[in-house]
Formats: structure tokens, C-alpha cells, sequence
């Protein structure tokens, strides 16, 4: 038939008959978009008749696809809304996603599988047969990024783990299905929703201490983009680790809780996050100082770094101990740290101190390994 029309100019129109033929005893989405694979697969192999048979396939692919209703049918009626973007994103963008996947397969589990007349679709759509579909759906997925719609209405965390998923596959693709820009705007729209006051309530919800809620904020950092939403997001951090509540849930000692020094070692790992989220330079600086004021009244509560100078412990044991500390692994950067340095110092300058060091060459070694993070030149 294709070749029968070639030159005629009802060919379109014909075609487009027969291809609603092969449809009409299909009932649903899925079975008809296997019936539109079935007829690639039966086109002619070039030329101008392969090409009548693609756009007409095309074209009631692209409207078969624009249809919420026929996504369900077609990908899966379980998914929720963030899981059906997946699962476009890896019928459109297969070889990408399963890269993606290779390195990380945490991606794995939070992209939903496509089988079927889906997978057939994103066969040919990576072999480069139908360019209006994936454009069509590229709209689609950066369309609902922007919209205020939730990916994971009853799961906030889940919202921003498959918000991650979804930014990291629709920029493997950028170039192909999408610009870097535009794949980066449509971030930056959703990034809007992630730093509402309703959001952010439920997404702390469920956190049994404002420890926890601090470290999910500092999360809720790292996945927010655009400078607007990254000043949101810090002013939420900000007012968390300066509350009354933190202090006073960690200077208050609870039977089998945590002591100073876990109490410590978590600040110093939330201070290196929040570090790490690529918060603005004003922003950072004032959240990890008040992190680091905070540690520096739990370890005087605590008087730890005068316990640790008389202790009993070998001299080596107790410079790694302090050095550590200075350095802002085992405490944060700030007071507490700073005393730690100062009691360091002076325990290097003790002769009795040196006199330990220079019979013990590779303990000696190893402190003077610390020692620059320490902020200590000897």
C-alpha cells in the first residue's frame, strides 16, 4: 500500500485510513500503540513510503501520548505522578537512563521498568524514528516539572529522591530530547515548590528530633536549585540550627543517648554538609558558625577537651584525639575546635611531650599528618 502511494496526493489521507483499520479492534492505549509497532515493523525499510507509514504512526502516537489517561494505560496504572515522568524519561531516553543506572543503581530502583509496546516505542525512538513523539514528550515532562502538581503527594522524601533521579537522566539526555537550559528552568520552577512553607512542614514531619530535621534540611539544600530557592532553603536551615529547640535538645542528657563526643561528631558531619550543598558564601558562613557555636557550648557543658588532657591515655593517643577535633572531623569548626587546637599546642610544646614523639617515629608521623588540617605549623 505504501509503495502503491507514493505520488498521490490523497497518500497521507489513505494511509491514515488503513492505520485506523489496523486500530479498530483494539480496545485501550497499550494494545493500540502495539498495533502502531506492528506496523513499523511491517513498513517498507526506506525511502519515501517507509516515511508515509512513520508519520502517520507518528502522529497517533503523539496524540495517544498526550493523553494522561493513555500514559496510565500504556507505562502502568500503580505509578504515581514523579514515577510515570521516569518512565517517560526512560522510554524517550533509554540508552541514557540505563547508563545512568550502570553507575549508580540506586537510579534503578526509583525508575520504573518500560516492557512492552513502551519499550518497542523507546526502541525506535533511540534508533531515531520519530522525532515529533520525543519532542512532544520532552515538552510534556518539562511542562509538569513546572506545574505546582507533586511528584509523590504522600512521600515528600520520596518527592526529592525522584526529583534527583529525573535531573540527573534529563541531563545525561540534554542535547538530544532538550537544551541544558531548559532542562535546568524546569528545575529551578519545581525547586519553587520544594521551599513552601506546606512543603517543608510535611517533609520535617516525620523526624523524631530537630537534629534530624536539620540534617534533612541540609538535604532539602542540596537538592534545591536556582539562587532564589537556595536562599529558601537556607533561610529554613538557618532558623533550624539557631532554634532553642536544637540546644536544648542537645545539651539535655538522656539515659543511653548519645554523649558529647556523638553529639559533637554529628555537628561536625552536619557542618561539612552544609558545607558541601553550595549554599551562598553569606549563607554558609552563618550556618556553619552557628554550628559551631553550638558545639562549642556542648563541649564546655561537657568539659571534654580538659578530660581528654587528663586522661591517663598515652600522649599520642590524646594529640590524634584533640587534633581531630581541631581539625573539624570529630567536632565542628568553631570554639570547640579552636580550644582543641590551643590544648594541642600546648601539649606539643611540653618537652616531656617531645620526648614521647621522638621515640615513637610512626605515631609522630601520623600526627604530623593532621596537623595542617589542625591549622597547626610547628
Amino acid at each position: 500500500m505504501a509503495h502503491r502511494l507514493s505520488g498521490s496526493a490523497d497518500r497521507a489521507f489513505i494511509m491514515g485510513g488503513v492505520a485506523a483499520q489496523a486500530l479498530a479492534d483494539r480496545q485501550g492505549a497499550r494494545a493500540r500503540l502495539d498495533r502502531l509497532m506492528d506496523l513499523m515493523d511491517g513498513a517498507p525499510t526506506e525511502g519515501p513510503p517507509r516515511a508515509l507509514v512513520a508519520s502517520v504512526v507518528e502522529q497517533i502516537a503523539t496524540e495517544m501520548l498526550a493523553t494522561r489517561s493513555n500514559l496510565a494505560d500504556i507505562l502502568g496504572p500503580s505509578l504515581d505522578h514523579g514515577a510515570t515522568l521516569a518512565a517517560l524519561v526512560r522510554m524517550v531516553a533509554p540508552k541514557e537512563v540505563e547508563r545512568l543506572i550502570a553507575l549508580d543503581p540506586r537510579t534503578g530502583l526509583l525508575t520504573p521498568p518500560v516492557d512492552g509496546p513502551a519499550a518497542r516505542l523507546g526502541s525506535r525512538i533511540a534508533a531515531g524514528d520519530f522525532p515529533r513523539v520525543s519532542a512532544a514528550l520532552a515538552r510534556f515532562i518539562t511542562r509538569e516539572l513546572s506545574s505546582s502538581r507533586r511528584l509523590r503527594p504522600a512521600d515528600p522524601a520520596g518527592e526529592i529522591d525522584i526529583l534527583r533521579t529525573l535531573a540527573m537522566a534529563l541531563t545525561a539526555a540534554s542535547g538530544r530530547l532538550l537544551s541544558l537550559e531548559e532542562v535546568q528552568n524546569a528545575f529551578v520552577d519545581r525547586s519553587r515548590s520544594l521551599v513552601t512553607p506546606d512543603f517543608v512542614a510535611s517533609y520535617v514531619q516525620s523526624c523524631a528530633t530537630v537534629l534530624a530535621e536539620a540534617e534533612h534540611l541540609t538535604r532539602l539544600c542540596e537538592n534545591v536549585t536556582g539562587a532564589a530557592n537556595k536562599r529558601a532553603a537556607a533561610r529554613w536551615l538557618s532558623g533550624c540550627v539557631k532554634s532553642v529547640r536544637l540546644e536544648a535538645e542537645l545539651r539535655q542528657s538522656t539515659p543511653g543517648g548519645p554523649n558529647a563526643s556523638q553529639k559533637l561528631l554529628t555537628l561536625a558531619r552536619l557542618q561539612r554538609s552544609v558545607r558541601a550543598v553550595q549554599l551562598g558564601e553569606i549563607d554558609e558562613r552563618e550556618i556553619a558558625a552557628s554550628i559551631g557555636t553550638l558545639g562549642g557550648t556542648l563541649e564546655a557543658d561537657a568539659g571534654l577537651i580538659s578530660q581528654i588532657a587528663r586522661a591517663s591515655a598515652a600522649v599520642t593517643q590524646k594529640l590524634g584525639v584533640l587534633l581531630r577535633m581541631a581539625a573539624g572531623e570529630t567536632a565542628p569548626l568553631g570554639p570547640a575546635a579552636d580550644r582543641a587546637r590551643t590544648e594541642a599546642l600546648r601539649m606539643l610544646r611540653a618537652s616531656e611531650v617531645k620526648d614521647a614523639l621522638s621515640v615513637e617515629p610512626e605515631a609522630s608521623a601520623a600526627l604530623n599528618a593532621l596537623m595542617p588540617a589542625a591549622g597547626i605549623r610547628l
